[in-house]
């Protein structure tokens, strides 16, 4: 119990330092696609049945990783094209 309760504390402190990295969209990303990981874990370690709820369960949980990284980088790119540098930003209120 005691290992038990030292590595929930190590998993919520690192929960808390990766979120004051990311947002907390990209950690609960990474969070859906480490539960997906340990299920797929789990049936190639432990033999468990692949049932048809979990196959889709993990075809989802890929496609939604998919689209949130291609959001985010659509995002980005928009930024970078649409911002405007800030020495130009200085001169203008100068």
């Amino acid at each position: 119990m005691l290992l038990d309760g030292i590595s929930f504390h190590g998993q919520t402190i690192t929960a808390y330092v990766l979120m004051s990295y990311v947002s907390p969209v990209t950690y609960s990303v990474a969070n859906t696609t480490k539960r997906a990981v340990l299920i797929w874990l789990s049936v190639l370690v432990f033999g468990n049945a692949i049932t048809l709820s979990s196959g889709l369960g993990t075809v989802m949980v890929i496609a939604g990783v998919l689209m949130y990284s291609r959001a985010k980088q659509h995002d980005q790119t928009k930024r970078i094209l649409f911002s405007v540098p800030s020495t130009q930003v200085d001169r203008h209120y100068k």
